[in-house]
């Protein structure tokens, strides 16, 4: 051995010292956040490429379970996404609403109604989400028995009550949906109509609330051959329908295009029937509509095609110009060129 204070020539100058246990963690962190980011860039690659299964592996390897979830969902493949929260999901947690929603909604859509009440059913709100599908389906007896659903008469009884006892116009809404005769669904119309007029009348409308109304009273059978309507309530629920249809795809920030289109359809049908006094006027309609083809145009300035979306935009606008009296909507007419120019 060396004398002390010599030293051995084969040993290093300087100590290589050993990391503390906080920057080993902070290293730790710092790979985790790398290798999620990398599966969360392989994940965008596989769902761009249409390879949605793929993508949730990349996200179900780094053990991200609600990134896999939501990455099958955006593929419209609900049933799998399901599947993936059942399997890797927390042990004994329930499964999440929207996702019991999604699943169901696909079994509606493919045919499967008794799945899709099921499944409803096991939400925290299925309460109000099974009466809605019996609105839509017409069940058989046994059908009706096995799931517990009540029949035509206690549906519209119920309604009558929380009617005359001042509860919100929602639940009785779903409630006539649900009972699916004819009388029912005429008075869900009523209601509907004149609920969104009192909401849109006033300066703080409560759009959300708007929202879930619409969303019951798609329940409605507007066929001809099951509930006779008049022209104004028809017509009217149709153009509530667009025009609510259009502010929700603007909320969750849908394609320009999808918004300006369910403006345009209400403002098309009330076009064809002047007789009906929507309290949305026609000149704010246009106004919506152009403010939604202007907003797309400017996102896809960088486009070829953001020429198009300002020419249609600059149309309707000068539409309003030529059609807009002195004084009429003057407050959105400023707002509107104020974000053109």
């Amino acid at each position: 051995q060396s004398a002390p204070g010599t030293e051995h020539p084969l040993q290093p100058a300087v100590q290589i010292r050993k990391a503390s246990p906080k920057k080993e963690a902070q290293q730790r962190q710092a790979l985790v956040r790398r290798r999620d980011r990398v599966a969360r860039d392989q994940a965008s690659v596989y769902l761009e490429t249409g390879r949605p299964a793929l993508a949730a592996t990349a996200l179900l390897v780094v053990g991200n379970v609600q990134g896999a979830v939501e990455a099958l969902l955006l593929a419209c493949e609900e049933p799998l996404a399901l599947v993936v929260q059942v399997l890797f999901g927390p042990a004994g947690a329930p499964i999440p609403d929207f996702l019991l929603r999604a699943a169901a909604s696909r079994c509606e859509r493919v045919g499967h109604p008794a799945l899709a009440l099921a499944l409803y059913r096991r939400m925290s709100s299925s309460a109000s989400e099974a009466p809605l599908v019996c609105a839509r389906f017409a069940f058989h007896a046994p059908l009706r028995a096995l799931f517990g659903l009540r029949e035509s008469e206690q549906y519209t009884r119920q309604a009558a009550e929380l009617e005359n006892s001042g509860a919100d116009p929602v639940s009785y809404i779903a409630l006539l949906c649900a009972a699916s005769t004819p009388a029912s669904h005429e008075r869900a119309v009523d209601l509907t109509n004149a609920e969104l007029g009192k909401i849109f009348a006033r300066e703080d409308s409560d759009i959300l609330r708007a929202f879930r109304i619409c969303k019951v009273a798609h329940g409605v059978n507007l066929d001809p051959g099951f509930v006779l309507l008049t022209k104004v309530a028809r017509v009217t629920f149709l153009a509530w329908c667009c025009f609510c249809g259009g502010l929700q795809a603007s909320y969750l920030g849908l394609a320009g295009k999808v918004i300006a289109g369910l403006f345009r359809g209400a403002r098309i049908l009330l076009a064809q029937h002047l007789d009906v006094g929507f309290p949305i006027t026609y000149l704010r309609l246009i106004l919506y509509e152009a403010d939604a083809l202007y907003k797309e145009a400017m996102a896809a300035m960088q486009q070829a095609e953001h020429d198009d979306g300002l020419a249609a935009a600059f149309g309707l606008l000068s539409q309003v110009l030529v059609d807009a009296k002195e004084g009429c909507e003057l407050d959105e007419l400023k707002s509107l060129l104020t974000a053109v120019q």
